[in-house]
């Protein structure tokens, strides 16, 4: 169990060490876009079923909101980004088994040619007495980055490659991505800071599904089925017995008279399952 959920802690930072590589090549450069509202709120269940004799029961939100030129965004106590551009944060927590993940990611909306550029980033991993956290901060040159782990602080600096995108939420990244169809493929630098050093990462899409309510509560959401893009995430290195797959919506949903675009229905990692139950566009 412990190593799968330090799997589920670190998959945006080493299993997302997979390679968006396209038949085309195609890169995120022009590719990326706006599609967020002014905030979006996204609940999801988790199930892990890789104790046969048990399924664990767990909760991941996730929320994005957007800010204007000049503002103060914070995305933890004590770590504040001042006069930003326009942007996003994407904030998440997942609860699973008494582990407590936070993770938060601002993104500028573009520069120059670049979109959903990552400014800086925050993640906080409790598993009992144990805490983690990673703080990242791009300055168009390089990732600077500090882990702090139970008081004890390593720092250093990756060469940031262009363009490069934060591991935090990559999966909602994958929203912005105007060309997703069954014959998408995309490729993405990202930090791996616990390894000091980089990876290129691959997502890819050749079929479609069709998604169900998980249970009798999400059934008005679900109607009588969300048609999804299957996107798988691939990697360099093998790990065996585990695979990546992100579920986005074809069609737009509406909430509140307001249409959401490509909003993520689930996660699957390995035998780990996110599935969607709810959803706001009020803060």
């Amino acid at each position: 169990m412990k190593k799968v959920l330090w799997i589920l802690v670190l998959i945006l930072i080493v299993s997302l060490s997979t390679v968006f590589s396209a038949c085309n090549s195609a890169t995120p450069q022009g590719l990326l876009g706006d599609y967020w509202g002014n905030y979006e709120q996204f609940t999801y269940s988790v199930t892990d079923k890789n104790n046969p004799d048990t399924q664990i029961l767990g909760s991941y939100s996730l929320a994005i909101e957007k800010f204007a030129k000049g503002s103060k965004v914070t995305l933890a106590e004590g770590f504040e980004l001042l006069d930003v551009s326009n942007g996003n944060l994407i904030t998440g927590s997942l609860d699973i088994n008494g582990e407590k993940i936070d993770t938060a990611c601002y993104f500028e909306i573009a520069d120059n040619n670049t979109f959903l550029v990552p400014v800086a980033s925050y993640r906080k991993v409790v598993s009992g007495t144990d805490v983690t956290i990673t703080k990242m901060n791009y300055d168009g040159t390089n990732c600077n980055y500090t882990i702090t782990t139970n008081g004890v602080i390593k720092s250093g600096s990756i060469n940031n490659k262009t363009p490069m995108y934060d591991t935090n939420e990559i999966y909602n990244t994958l929203r912005g991505a105007s060309t997703l169809s069954t014959a998408f493929s995309m490729s993405f630098n990202v930090p791996i800071p616990a390894e000091n050093t980089s990876a290129t990462l691959t997502a890819a899409c050749s079929s479609n599904s069709i998604l169900t309510s998980p249970d009798a509560s999400a059934n008005e959401l679900y109607g009588e089925g969300i048609n999804c893009y299957a996107v798988t995430l691939s990697r360099s290195t093998e790990v065996p017995g585990i695979s990546y797959t992100l579920y986005y919506g074809v069609d737009q949903m509406t909430v509140s008279n307001w249409k959401i675009t490509r909003p993520l229905i689930k996660i699957v990692e390995g035998k780990v399952e996110y599935n969607l139950t709810g959803v706001s566009v009020v803060k």
